[in-house]
């Protein structure tokens, strides 16, 4: 798209991704549907100009009653043009952003991630003027939230409680009931009653757009640089959902397929873990062992052995209060900590 004066012109390359988009979506007529346990959820039909922005499909196993909510929200938002902003709350390793990308990677939903961090500006969310050598003169540059939203895309606010409070205050006209992006940076020139008039952009928020927050819990002292959300804006998600672990059972098939390690050595890491987990809630450690620490060991230990392998993956990120917490279930493994 080019702006001039203020107007958005499609040019002729957009007319030719539509007829594109035609006939790629006639590829999905066999699989048109996402179904989880009796909820079915519309796929989008894959456009040229947004496809490499859907996420890969990875091997993921939906549970917990959560996920038949969120099936529920998109649906409801596809069919009745309800929106629901939905954010996923939960230690590291609990699968959060895993499970949305999951879901849009099967729902053929571009989406437009945006990482938490204390780096990321207003500048970078919504846009800024930037200097175009090649005209010579300034123009305006779309930050990531403009571009998803031109673009029909969803978006991710990925453990948004690490961005600054005043960047995100940016959000909040776009997850409420106005469902615009207010760009004060931008101006464009338009003509009323004959005269031209300045006046700042906004950008509405499609229909099929999905917002999606996820953040780690700010109160356990644990994760530096994340902060509890404003009331404000934690009130404009419709959903607040607690993700916590898989189950043993479908962590040990997670790791089975995602590694190749044997049922057996699943189990053992798994028991480990979870033997970590009720020990941090109760206050015996300091950090659980998480799903990627985890998929971390049995990769390793494909190479050098369960006992080996847990040494630089689990061991050296602990503290002997840690490893005194573990040290039963360890033993019993015949592993013990280095000196």
């Amino acid at each position: 798209m080019e702006l001039s004066k203020g107007r958005v012109i499609p040019t002729k390359t957009k007319k030719k991704v539509k007829k594109v988009a035609k006939k790629v979506s006639k590829k999905q007529s066999d699989v048109e549907y996402f179904e989880y346990k009796g909820i079915k959820v519309k796929r989008r039909p894959l456009e040229e100009s947004t496809q490499y922005l859907i996420p890969k499909k990875r091997f993921f196993i939906l549970e917990n009653d959560y996920v038949e909510e969120i099936m529920w929200a998109i649906q409801q938002q596809q069919e009745e043009g309800d929106p629901w902003n939905i954010l996923l709350v939960g230690e590291p390793g609990t699968g959060k952003s895993e499970l949305i990308n999951y879901l849009c990677a099967e729902l053929n939903i571009p989406l437009m991630c945006i990482q938490g961090d204390g780096e990321q500006s207003i500048a970078d969310l919504v846009g800024c003027i930037a200097f175009n050598e090649e005209k010579g003169g300034t123009v305006w540059q779309d930050g990531k939230i403009p571009f998803a939203l031109r673009n029909h895309c969803s978006l991710l606010l990925d453990e948004m409680n690490g961005i600054l409070p005043d960047v995100l205050m940016k959000t909040h006209s776009m997850l409420d009931d106005r469902r615009q992006l207010d760009l004060k940076e931008h101006i464009l020139e338009i003509e009323v009653e004959g005269r031209v008039v300045e006046v700042p952009e906004v950008v509405s928020v499609p229909n099929e757009t999905l917002v999606f927050g996820t953040m780690n819990p700010h109160d356990t002292g644990r994760h530096v640089g994340t902060k509890p959300l404003s009331p404000a804006l934690e009130s404009r998600f419709h959903m607040k959902i607690q993700v916590n672990y898989l189950s043993a059972p479908n962590e040990e098939k997670m790791i089975v397929t995602e590694t190749g390690v044997t049922k057996d050595i699943a189990q053992k890491i798994v028991t480990v873990a979870n033997e970590s987990r009720n020990a941090f809630r109760n206050q015996e450690m300091s950090t659980p062992i998480d799903h990627r620490m985890t998929k971390a060991w049995a990769k390793l230990s494909l190479k050098f052995g369960l006992e080996r392998s847990i040494q630089s993956t689990i061991l050296s990120r602990l503290d002997e209060a840690d490893f005194d917490a573990l040290r039963g279930v360890l033993l019993s493994y015949g592993i013990s900590k280095p000196v």
